[in-house]
């Protein structure tokens, strides 16, 4: 039986503009690894993908990567990017795996000859892995270079896989762009990196690049749910996709945090038990904030932050929730679509109508500005209940702006717009001389 009967897939388009009713797809099961004898395997790696059809929210990538290997068009330069936990270095591993396997090349490796157990392991002589974060420089990549021309010691490809590859210097790159341009027979250099703009264009050009996309929050929320299930843990719906949505669509940090939620709740964890846990702002808080912000209620909102102090809230972290939801709110306000750029669920989507309902539009879009910096502001500051404070107490005045072409508008349609012309600018006219200077 499947351990994940239903897995949510994306729509078609843009894999990040994914809301909450993407359609659930089978998917094959992923299957645990063993832990260490009296051990525990955190769920991370327990579950980590051991087949390209256990790989979450991907399907461009793997698709491409399982026809090339059917059709031979094999390249010897690839590079994986994308945001960390959604499955760079994992494809990395198992596209190792598949043009070593025995009965390969082939998308479908054994996983029980020895190149596919020492892969999955990560002691293959002929699949090398370097962490471009700690050994970035030219005398680093020079074995690199230096293995790369000679023939795999035992399996088809010799594979070299450069984690976080933008961290290598200048000198380091350009020390390997003559073996990645035009690498002995049976090389395949894999570059994995979170900024592949950091990446000089001259290794760009060189490679294949598949851009791995955030995960969209009903997928991971479906993939988590599979994992409970085979923990034999009950965690409410609500509390996934808190979990999803903290994540932010990066699916190992998602089974991390669902890791530490069993963790903390045992068996059986509530939505509360999530957010207790993982420390998440309960986004009610969030909606009661901003809509005390559209009242203009400053004494409402100073006792919120009040309450948010004594029970030990992170500031900056609740201010991002804050730019979040504003930034939920501005989308359904403005967007007959708001479905595909706003992942939230049916009684969220109507909550944010309503808060986004409450402002006039020019009020809303100047909330939404006004927030944007907040969350830096209070990352640095000594003081940040203080700066959050000064910041609500602006933030009710701003809502209750009146717009400066309204203003004109009104001044003239009452006949109290500045004369123009030969005497214009008499006493008594805005931008026209002083009682005193008319005397």
């Amino acid at each position: 039986m499947s351990l994940f009967p239903e897995m949510e897939k994306p729509p078609s388009g843009d894999p990040e503009a994914a809301g909450s009713d993407a359609k659930p797809a089978a998917r094959k099961a992923v299957v645990p690894r063993p832990a260490a004898p009296g051990g525990y395997l955190a769920l991370a790696r327990k579950y980590r993908p051991g087949a390209f059809d256990e790989v979450v929210g991907q399907e461009a990538v793997i698709s491409t990567l399982r026809n090339a290997i059917e059709g031979g068009r094999l390249h010897h330069a690839y590079l994986f990017s994308g945001i960390r936990g959604v499955g760079k270095t994992t494809v990395a591993r198992l596209f190792a795996r598949a043009l070593n396997c025995v009965k390969g090349p082939t998308p479908a490796p054994c996983g029980a000859c020895d190149p596919c157990r020492e892969i999955a392991a990560g002691t293959s002589m002929d699949v090398i892995e370097l962490d471009a974060a700690s050994n970035r420089g030219v005398d680093d990549v020079e074995p690199l270079r230096e293995a790369a021309r000679y023939a795999p010691s035992r399996d088809r490809n010799k594979v070299f896989i450069l984690d976080e590859a933008h961290m290598l210097s200048n000198a380091a790159f350009n020390s390997l762009l003559k073996i990645l341009e035009e690498p002995p027979p049976r090389i395949v250099w894999i570059l994995a990196t979170t900024e592949y703009r950091k990446i000089p264009p001259t290794v760009v050009s060189r490679c294949q690049h598949f851009e791995f996309y955030r995960v969209p929050r009903a997928v991971v929320a479906g993939y988590l749910r599979g994992i409970a299930a085979a923990e034999k843990a009950e965690v409410s719906d609500e509390g996934l996709e808190v979990i999803a949505a903290t994540a932010g669509g990066s699916v190992r940090d998602a089974v991390s945090l669902l890791d530490q939620a069993i963790a903390y709740s045992g068996a059986s964890v509530s939505a509360e038990d999530v957010r207790r846990a993982i420390g998440v702002i309960d986004r009610r808080l969030l909606f009661g904030f901003l809509r005390l912000i559209a009242q203009r209620d400053a004494s409402g909102v100073l006792e919120l932050i009040a309450t948010l102090a004594d029970g030990g809230a992170d500031f900056s972290q609740f201010a991002s929730g804050l730019l979040s939801t504003i930034r939920d709110a501005t989308v359904v306000r403005f967007s007959p679509d708001a479905g595909r750029v706003v992942a939230a669920t049916g009684d969220e989507a109507a909550e944010l109508r309503e808060l986004g309902a409450a402002f006039d539009e020019d009020g809303l879009l100047r909330v939404f500005n006004a927030i944007l910096d907040l969350p830096g502001a209070l990352r640095g500051a000594p003081q940040p209940r203080f700066v959050l404070e000064a910041a609500a107490l602006r933030l009710t005045r701003l809502a209750d702006l009146t717009p400066i072409e309204e203003v004109i508008r009104e001044l003239k349609e009452g006949g109290g717009a500045p004369p123009s012309g030969p005497g214009a600018g008499t006493a008594g006219t805005p931008g026209g001389p002083s009682p005193a200077q008319s005397g």
